[in-house]
């Protein structure tokens, strides 16, 4: 009996932090600081020099898609444009590409006129039941496609213009790549859930679709962070099993956070903290830790163990931690937070160069604009919302015409960005009617 009620006070921990907060956007947590009884403690040890910078032969880790996770990255960018999937009333779907020099927003096809409902076209995709992704690396789109309980998931490898789709691997033990992921050379790396819902670290080689795993987390719930050289910023949350009020077990949580050598196969911890305390963002071999404590935000260097303050106090730049609902990732060195007073909702940016903490100005239409690719000095931007006609079948198997929602998108200076200037060019999506 003790162990049922151990299982479901797990259980309802599961839920609140899933429906408190995103798992991979990392909801307000306490960090670690010193070894003392405090909210956030630090851990000294991991302030080796780190001869990683010395080794010519690392790894050069780079993050390919943010900690946020393939399931919440809405477009796919590559150096030229934009991918990404437009699902249909009948289970299929269509890939658009954005393209930045055009400024046009167009199906992934040679035949720009056809109806791109056949195998012929090369943005259809006949079967999109469970969800598809989309990531890009190097010159290839890659599409991850969910799979259910009678099929597994599979992975696809095309060319940059749709052509020469091929499988890459069948995901077989594995739900599909859904979280965040990191690239060295020809591999990437990222933790998938397998049928005995242990977490686990794997390497992919795009080229071959050999899938090796590196490291079993088990039942632990883990996520990918950050990456640099030859070290992973691994992020494990500890629920508080002991606990008989649910209420506490949730607070008595621990977010921990770890530097993995993916070389040497060894955890170093960095940081914990407790739930609802502190938020997190990380850039590189940096993490941010805005602190409710303390009022502030602290960068620590990872690679070398520096913490400084960035902010001294949130409140004295008008930034309540209380109103904060979302930590987006770092564009441009600037942390973009999300807010909401119980009244309304509103952006802020905090300038890490300037150390000083912004307004984001509200469009028109109450949106702000969202960042979903980087090219040189510009950002590819959502703008908001847009319908357009699209075929699909009555209930009775008769045709008729539904209206899809779809993302409007812009490009605009990075300095205009920030600076709320929106003087942006709107992306063309003649080609999408």
């Amino acid at each position: 009996m003790k162990k049922v009620y151990i299982m479901i006070i797990v259980i309802l921990l599961i839920f609140l932090l899933l429906n408190g907060c995103n798992k991979n956007q990392n909801c307000n947590f306490t960090e670690n600081i010193i070894d003392n009884d405090e909210d956030i403690i630090y851990d000294e040890s991991f302030k080796e020099n780190d001869k990683s910078l010395e080794n010519k032969d690392n790894l050069n880790l780079q993050m390919l898609v943010d900690w946020t996770g393939l399931l919440n990255t809405p477009m796919a960018a590559s150096k030229y444009g934009c991918y990404e999937i437009m699902f249909n009333t009948d289970g299929s779907a269509n890939i658009l590409y954005t393209d930045i020099d055009t400024k046009q927003r167009i199906y992934l096809s040679s035949d720009i006129s056809s109806e791109h409902n056949t195998e012929a076209d090369t943005s259809w995709i006949k079967n999109a039941n469970g969800g598809c992704l989309l990531f890009v690396f190097d010159d290839s789109l890659f599409l991850s496609h969910f799979g259910d309980s009678d099929e597994p998931g599979l992975l696809y490898r095309m060319d940059l213009d749709g052509r020469n789709k091929k499988q890459l691997l069948s995901y077989n033990n594995y739900e599909a790549i859904s979280n965040s992921v990191t690239y060295s050379n020809d591999n990437i790396y990222t933790i998938l859930t397998n049928k005995n819902e242990e977490n686990i670290l794997v390497c992919i080689n795009l080229k071959t679709g050999d899938l090796k795993e590196i490291k079993n987390f088990n039942n632990e719930s883990v996520f990918l962070m950050s990456a640099y050289d030859d070290y992973m910023i691994i992020k494990i949350i500890e629920f508080d099993t002991q606990s008989e009020d649910a209420l506490k077990a949730y607070y008595n949580q621990k977010h921990i956070i770890y530097k993995y050598s993916i070389k040497d196969d060894t955890m170093t911890k960095i940081v914990e903290w407790k739930q609802d305390t502190v938020y997190d963002a990380y850039d590189n071999k940096f993490i941010y830790l805005l602190e409710k404590d303390t009022d502030s935000v602290t960068e620590i260097n990872v690679n070398n163990g520096d913490k400084k303050i960035i902010i001294e106090s949130l409140k004295a730049n008008n930034l309540d931690f209380n109103y904060i609902t979302d930590i987006l990732p770092v564009y441009d060195n600037h942390i973009i937070i999300d807010m909401d007073d119980g009244n309304s909702s509103f952006r802020k940016y905090i300038d890490l160069d300037k150390s000083c903490i912004n307004d984001a100005q509200e469009l028109k239409n109450g949106s702000y604009l969202g960042i979903v690719g980087v090219y040189d000095n510009t950002f590819l931007v959502t703008t908001g919302r847009f319908e357009i006609p699209v075929n699909a079948t009555a209930p009775d198997g008769s045709p008729i015409i539904t209206m899809m929602g779809m993302r409007s998108l812009a490009i605009i200076n990075k300095q205009d960005f920030w600076a709320n200037k929106y003087d942006f060019q709107e992306i063309d999506n003649t080609f999408l009617d």
